[in-house]
Formats: structure tokens, sequence, C-alpha cells
């Protein structure tokens, strides 16, 4: 296709969504490339109360809307997915009625899956659903939030459930590719998320003190406990190295990793809780590195990654996910499973000599402002709406074909559907 197109931006749009942030970014470039794009909110409840982005078009609740009317009168319907029923979970309902170019910003997906579940009185997960895509021995299991976190990362992140209804897809790095192509039965595209973040002050000079912040809602995966060990098994840590987060956290995980500082005899970190982006340059100006461990990966890409890199800061990140795309040489990067090791010994290094940590963050601050950029993502996510908008008769074809398939009670693992799941993705030229 090529011209003006009419497209359906589906997504939360407030100002306390990063994926929000991304999608205005996205908009505006496809706004001024002459595009006609209208934002349908997809926020729920509470979520849905917070002042809306600006837009260059019009901006409307996804759940005053018919999905088939907007599938009729766009050029494309585009969804964008992140773990977090508050803000998605509008969404899911459309893309499960009409065809949908589903924009993937987690790996994770469960937390999702199981808010929309309640909301509609389901309770479990389909036993030939998580056959389908997680194996017979997932086939008897619940709520996928019953087990513990970093099993439930790996056994039922519910990726794969809502990837096998979208007619397309965009992920952003390459860790989570392959897991979408498995089931999605348009064409999957990897493109690296845009972000810009906000302006920030340059680095000031590495003093007697030196902060080290982590950016975020503070939660177990990324990883505090690990940065706190770090600092207990390092003396010029703890008397030089203060720590910082800045972002919400519970009451219950505040108390504990205070406690945890305590037993550990470091300094507690210092909490900012909630912080608006237009404060967000004041809280950074006198950070001097920037944490962004995770372990377990639940997100598709991460846009602390990118503003600590934009920030000309060095970074310290787990090595794996999409961190572990990041070029080698441009963020400190640290073994999943021993991350308190590597955190000391990069921040010993960084206090007994600032210059090369200092020459890394400037390489990685080009990086980031040549790779993750809207006109990039939108020129890439433009050819990738029109390579999904030729195969949509196709797409159409398997979707209904599996739905019949289900209707007769064909199992998932049937032969006769693996042949016919075969001559599709023949069909679909997904096989190459």
């Amino acid at each position: 296709m090529s011209g003006r197109r009419r497209i359906a931006w589906a997504g939360p749009w407030n100002a306390r969504s990063a994926i929000a942030a991304f999608g205005a970014l996205v908009v505006a470039e496809l706004a001024a490339r002459g595009h006609d794009v209208e934002v349908f909110r997809t926020e729920t409840g509470e979520f849905l109360d917070l002042p809306p982005r600006p837009a260059p078009g019009p901006v409307t609740p996804l759940r005053d809307a018919s999905p088939e009317a907007i599938a009729r009168d766009h050029d494309a319907f585009i969804v964008n997915l992140g773990d977090h029923h508050g803000h998605h979970g509008a969404a899911v309902g459309p893309m499960l009625r009409v065809p949908a170019v589903a924009i993937f910003h987690d790996a994770f997906m469960a937390h999702l899956y199981a808010g929309w579940a309640e909301a509609e009185g389901r309770h479990s997960v389909h036993p030939a659903v998580l056959g389908a895509v997680y194996g017979a021995a997932e086939a008897e299991t619940a709520n996928p939030l019953m087990l513990p976190l970093e099993e439930m990362a790996v056994r039922r992140p519910m990726l794969e459930w809502f990837a096998a209804f979208a007619a397309g897809a965009v992920v952003h790095a390459d860790h989570y590719a392959e897991r979408v192509r498995s089931v999605c039965p348009g064409p999957v595209a990897v493109i690296p998320l845009a972000f810009e973040g906000f302006a920030l002050p340059p680095p000031r000079e590495i003093g007697p003190e030196v902060v080290v912040a982590t950016v975020g809602h503070v939660n177990r995966n990324k990883r505090v406990a690990d940065m706190l060990r770090a600092m207990a098994e390092s003396a010029p840590l703890q008397e030089r190295v203060r720590y910082r987060l800045i972002g919400p956290v519970e009451p219950a995980e505040r108390a504990a990793l205070g406690g945890l500082a305590r037993s550990l005899g470091v300094p507690e970190p210092e909490f900012t809780g909630w912080v608006e982006e237009a404060d967000m340059p004041r809280r950074l100006a006198s950070v001097d590195a920037i944490c962004c461990l995770r372990n377990p990966v639940l997100e598709g890409a991460s846009a602390s990654l990118i503003l600590a890199m934009r920030s000309g800061r060095p970074v310290l990140v787990s090595d794996h996910g999409p961190y572990a795309d990041v070029p080698d040489g441009l963020v400190l990067k640290c073994r999943p499973g021993a991350e308190a090791t590597d955190v000391r010994l990069h921040l010993e290094a960084l206090l007994a000599d600032p210059a090369p940590a200092r020459a890394m963050a400037r390489r990685a601050r080009a990086y980031a402002e040549a790779t993750f950029t809207a006109s990039g993502y939108a020129e890439r996510l433009l050819a990738h709406v029109d390579q999904v908008t030729e195969t949509l008769p196709a797409v159409r074809a398997a979707m209904g074909l599996g739905r019949v398939l289900a209707g007769f009670g064909m199992a998932p693992d049937d032969p006769a559907g693996m042949r016919v799941a075969d001559a599709l993705d023949n069909l679909l030229n997904r096989r190459g």
C-alpha cells in the first residue's frame, strides 16, 4: 500500500505509561508523514480517568468503539499490548474479534491475561490453549499467576496465547521473536523500540560520593537485592556509593528492602516514590550510574535502558534478553545469576578510574540516539503493515479454519491439523 493511510492506533494514552510515551512518538511521526491516525485508548477503570496525552487526531476510549467499524474505516488496526491490565485491558476483546497488527511490548503477558480473564468471568486458561502453546503437561493447570514468578515466566508467560490471535506482530528484540513466530499466523517483524524520553542534564564529574539509581516501578525482577549485596561485599562501595530507587514501590517491598539493607549492614536505598516526567531530569541530575538489572526478563525491550543510555551515564545490565542485544562495549554487562559479584566489580572499577566507563557511556548515547528513533520505527512499521495486509486473506482463512477444526473437537496436536497448519504455513510463506 502506498500513499495516505488511515490508521487506528490502540494503546494506553496517559502520562504514567512508558508505552504511551512510545505511542505518542510514533503517532506524531506517522502524522508528520501525512497519515491519518486515530488513537483508541485501551485503559480500563481508574487508568482511563487519567488525563490523555495530546494527539494529532481524535482520541477515543476503545471500550466505546466498535471493533468492526474500526476495521472497516481504517487501513490498519495497530494494537499495543503490555503486561498491565489497567493500561491494556480494553485491547484484548477487539483483538480477538478483528484482524490486528499486535505490537508486543512485553515477553510476559500473564497479568494482562489474568486481568482480562477475571473481567470476563473466566478463571482459568482453557486446557486446549495451554496444550497447544505450552505442551500437554500444562493442559490441566489453572490461572497462570498461581506459580512463583521465575517459574511462571518460563512455563506460562501467556505471550503465545495473545500472539495466536494476531494477524501480524511486531516485537522489539530478538530474544522473544521466535516464540511469537511459532504461533502468530501472520508475519512477525523485529523493530527496535522507539524511545526518546526527555532532555537530561549531562553527567557530572565523578566525585567522592557516587549515586547509582534504578528507574521504574520497584519490583523483584529489577534485582535491587543484588545491588545491596554488591555493596555489602565491598568496603569502597559502602563508603562512597549511595543507591536511589526512582519510581513507585509497594509498602511491603519497601519494608523488605529496608530490612535487607539493615541485615547486610549497608545504607538503606533512597526511595523517591512516583516521579512525574517533568521532574525526572532534576531527579537524575545527581545520578552517576544507572542500574538496569533484570532477572527474569519480562519485557520485550526496555525504555528505561534507552533512557539510561541516552543520559550519557554508565549503565549496568543483566546480560540476557534485550540487554544482551546491546553491542559489547556500550554497557556494563553482568552475568545472570551472578549480578551481585559483577556489579561490585564494575562499580569498584568505576570508583578507581571513571574514565573508561565514561567513554563507554558516550558511545552508548551515540548508539541509542541513532538506533531507537521514531522515524526509523515508523518507516519499518509501515512496511510491515503492508506485508501483513498482503497476507491477510490467507491469515483470515487460517484463523477461520482453526476455529472450525476446534469446533469439530480436533485436538491441537492432531496429525491432520498439523498437516493443515503446514500447508497454511507454505501458503503464508512463513518458512522461507
